[in-house]
C-alpha cells in the first residue's frame, strides 16, 4: 500500500483527486490510497498556490524527489523538483506519474499479514562496491530481493536493464532469446547489480514499463520454486487481478485468482489440489505477482477450534421465529 496526500489544492481539484484515488485499481503498479502529507510516498504540490509552495519549503522539501508539481505551466514552478503535472487534473497523467514516481519511504514494519514487496532485503545492503556480480541460482528471487538500483540481466548479444526505483526497463534483443537460450543452456547468464545508471545507457535510451516484462521472466525462470519469502501453508490473497492480457496463456489461471482473491485467501498447497496448473505454473504465476506487487501473505498457521456441542435450548434459540413460536406451541 501507497499513499498520496496534496498541499494546497482547491476544493474543487481536491474531490477530483480523491475520486480519482478511489479508481486507480489495476492501473497502477501499487494499491494507492489518500493520507495526511507527513505519512505521504507521494506529495502532489499546487504550484500555483503560493502560501503551499512557502509550507512546502519549510516542511516538506525532503520529499523533493517524490513531489510532483501541479501547476498552470512549468514556468511559473519556483519549486526545485524534477516532476510536473500540468492543469486541469486528468487520469492518466496522474496515472504516468505514479507509476514512475521514486520508492522513497522506508518499508513499516512487518507485520501480519505482510505486504510482500516489503518483507525482502535489499540486495545493495550486502553489495561492497558500486558494481556486483549476483549469482544468478535464482532469477526471480533475485529481481524480488532488489528494491532500488539497476539490475542487467545479460545473456550472449542480450541484456535486459531494470530500473527498479522507477519500475521501468531497457533492453537489447529480445526478452524471448533470453529465456530461450537459457532453456537451451546456451551461453552464461549474468545478472549485475549497480546503485547507478549503467555507463552503457545513453540518453537515448527507451524506458518501458516492466510489468510485462517482470511477469513473463516470473512465469519462465520460476523452475517450479517459490520466492523463499513464501511458504506452502501460508495463507496468500491478491491484492488486485493482474490485466487480462497476462491471464490468456492459461485459462486455469483466472480460477487461480478467483481462489487468491476469496476473503479467507488460499495456500500453494490448497491451491495445488484443487487446480489443474502443475508445480511449476503454480509457482511460477504466485512470484509473478509477488514481484509485481500483487499480492499479500499471511504465514500465521490458522486455528480452527472445535464448536462445543450444541444443546436443545440453543438450537431452539438459532431458529427463525416462527419455529420457535410452533415449538413452544406444539405444532
Amino acid at each position: 500500500m501507497k499513499y498520496l496526500s496534496s498541499l494546497g489544492l482547491s476544493t474543487k481539484d481536491e474531490t477530483v483527486l480523491l475520486a480519482l484515488v478511489d479508481l486507480l485499481g489495476a492501473r497502477t503498479h501499487e494499491v494507492w490510497a489518500y493520507a495526511a502529507p507527513e505519512k505521504a510516498d507521494v506529495l502532489l504540490l499546487d504550484g500555483d498556490n503560493t502560501a503551499a509552495v512557502d509550507l512546502w519549503q519549510g516542511h516538506y522539501s525532503g520529499k523533493g524527489e517524490s513531489t510532483i508539481v501541479y501547476s498552470s505551466s512549468k514556468t511559473s514552478v519556483s519549486v526545485p523538483v524534477h516532476r510536473h503535472l500540468a492543469k486541469p487534473l486528468r487520469a492518466a497523467d496522474l496515472i504516468a506519474h505514479l507509476n514512475s514516481v521514486s520508492e522513497v519511504a522506508s518499508p513499516s514494519p512487518t507485520s501480519a499479514p505482510t505486504q510482500i514487496t516489503q518483507t525482502a532485503q535489499k540486495v545493495e545492503t550486502t553489495a561492497q562496491s558500486n558494481d556486483d556480480t549476483i549469482p544468478a541460482a535464482s532469477l526471480p528471487q533475485t529481481i524480488f530481493d532488489t528494491k532500488t538500483g539497476y539490475l542487467t540481466i545479460s545473456l550472449n548479444d542480450c541484456a535486459l536493464t531494470l530500473n527498479r526505483d522507477e519500475r521501468s526497463c531497457v533492453m537489447t534483443g529480445t526478452l524471448e532469446q533470453v529465456i530461450e537460450g537459457l532453456n537451451a543452456q546456451q551461453g552464461e547468464l549474468e545478472v549485475s547489480f549497480t546503485r547507478h545508471k549503467p555507463t552503457h545507457l545513453g540518453t537515448s535510451s527507451v524506458w518501458l514499463g516492466d510489468r510485462s516484462i517482470l511477469w513473463q521472466l516470473s512465469l519462465s525462470m520460476s523452475n517450479g520454486q517459490m520466492l523463499q519469502q513464501l511458504g506452502a501453508n501460508d495463507t496468500l490473497r491478491l491484492t488486485r487481478w493482474p490485466p487480462p492480457s497476462l491471464l490468456k496463456s492459461n485459462p486455469e489461471l483466472m480460477n487461480l485468482c478467483a481462489l487468491l482473491s476469496r476473503q479467507s485467501g488460499v495456500s500453494f498447497s490448497e491451491a495445488r489440489q484443487q487446480l489443474k496448473l502443475s508445480v511449476s505454473e503454480l509457482s511460477g504465476f504466485i512470484n509473478a505477482v509477488a514481484i509485481c506487487g500483487m499480492l499479500v501473505h499471511d504465514s500465521t498457521p490458522s486455528t480452527k477450534r472445535d464448536r462445543p456441542p450444541v444443546k436443545e435450548e440453543d438450537g431452539l434459540a438459532a431458529k427463525g421465529l416462527f419455529a420457535r413460536l410452533r415449538s413452544r406451541l406444539g405444532i
